[in-house]
């Protein structure tokens, strides 16, 4: 079977088990109905509607905000987090449900509340680690998950200082020596890792209006900021949400070619499928 029907299994469980039925059901309906979205929107989109399952390799440096909420995004920090409010978590952060949205277009504003990546806490505590030598403990991000486990909660499965300082940590340190001495690999690449998962685990980013790439705050932040330390020319991305106006671009490219209004995208990352016809 392959590994993203099994992924799917396994969500299945994890759900029940952690959350019951009730949230299982919500799950499956949503699941369901955002099936039912795509197929829509291929109909309307036709040839130039993107295969949702197919990744896009861009530099990790062109992403330059994170998501926050708007009317039309699906998961609400301030909405799901059940524990003390830290500074880490930024409860304005929102995010569109990566196994829901994928490969939806989606119109109204929210590609217009974002904030620049330059302000996320992770990425500034491992730039202070793996660019100044910083000690982990030293950092705002580890002293946020420890303070939550102070407070009797889990941190990345870690209910323990000393379980999260020697597994957490270490794994960060080595996965930034692998990306160092190997490059940066896909999930697919990484499959003999107990860590890897199926590619709706990979770095997933939204596309604005005008074509920018705006992180989706679900899965990927240590490996974009660590790519990003690193300065990688590219990495692989997994695109969750357009938006209309840029799909609309996309498919006047598909049909009538690139005009010479828009030469200054020929490059851009989401674009090869459709100049490729």
């Amino acid at each position: 079977m392959p590994k993203y029907y099994t992924s799917r299994f396994s969500d299945i469980f994890e759900i029940l088990q952690s959350k019951g039925v009730v949230e299982l059901s919500k799950a499956i309906k949503r699941y369901f109905f955002g099936h039912i979205q795509r197929w829509f929107q291929e109909k309307k989109w036709g040839e130039s509607y993107p295969d949702h399952l197919s990744l896009i390799y861009a530099d990790p440096n062109d992403v330059k905000y994170y998501l926050l909420q708007s009317r039309q995004t699906d998961y609400h920090f301030d909405q799901e987090i059940e524990r003390p409010v830290l500074d880490v978590d930024e409860l304005d952060r929102a995010r569109f449900r990566v196994r829901v949205n994928t490969g939806k277009i989606i119109g109204g504003d929210w590609d217009q509340n974002k904030r620049e990546w330059e302000n996320l806490i992770i990425f500034q505590s491992l730039r202070e680690v793996f660019k100044k030598n910083r000690e982990w403990e030293n950092t705002k991000f580890i002293n946020s998950c420890l303070e939550q486990i102070d407070n009797g909660y889990d941190c990345y499965g870690y209910g323990t200082k000393n379980e999260f300082l020697e597994n957490r940590c270490e794994y960060i340190d080595s996965l930034y020596t692998n990306m160092c001495k190997n490059g940066y690999k896909t999930q697919e690449e990484l499959k003999d890792d107990h860590r890897s998962k199926d590619i709706l685990h990979e770095v997933s980013v939204n596309i604005g209006r005008d074509g920018e790439l705006i992180f989706n705050n679900e899965t990927g932040h240590h490996r974009l900021s660590l790519a990003k330390i690193l300065d990688l020319p590219e990495i692989p991305m997994l695109v969750v949400v357009r938006h209309q106006k840029w799909q609309r671009l996309r498919d006047e490219i598909q049909k009538k070619g690139l005009h010479e209004r828009h030469e200054s995208l020929r490059n851009h990352p989401d674009l090869k499928d459709v100049l490729a016809e």
